[in-house]
């Protein structure tokens, strides 16, 4: 029962988001063109958002950065960390945050493509991403 309940309005949510694009397609598709780019900038950016929280719940700064333990493991840290809620909307504060640099290197990546051989190097998804992205997000976002 519970595979029917998530494949099905996966099924019926592909079939409505894929073709044609529409105005939340053509947003998400920017991230699907630049993966690498978005995952490295999301990476320095997550870290640093990490680094001002602890610094406003208290803890030092350099604790975040300290390579020697695992930050969960690191006993300066007791207490740290946010609901699920907290997390979810930082990760759509991220996507906000981080499309109009993602949209201008993607227009950067089409305009210079031709001259600039290391641009060719990094492929993004192309015409078929969102039948590999939605369903795997689907179910987490129908909780």
């Amino acid at each position: 029962m519970y595979v029917l309940m998530t494949t099905g309005p996966a099924l019926v949510f592909l079939a409505l988001m894929e073709k044609p694009l529409n105005a939340v397609t053509e947003k998400i598709v920017v991230f699907g063109r630049v993966p690498m780019f978005y995952y490295l900038v999301h990476i320095f950016f997550i870290h640093l958002l990490a680094i001002l929280a602890a610094v406003l719940s208290g803890h030092p700064w350099w604790v975040m950065v300290d390579l020697t333990t695992w930050v969960t493991a690191n006993a300066q840290l007791k207490g740290y960390g946010f609901g699920l809620v907290t997390v979810y909307v930082v990760w759509i504060g991220v996507m906000i945050v981080l499309y109009p640099l993602c949209r201008w290197f993607d227009d950067y990546k089409r305009a210079h493509q031709a001259e600039k051989k290391w641009l060719r190097r990094i492929r993004g998804y192309r015409r078929n991403w969102i039948p590999f992205t939605i369903p795997t997000m689907l179910p987490f976002l129908m909780m």
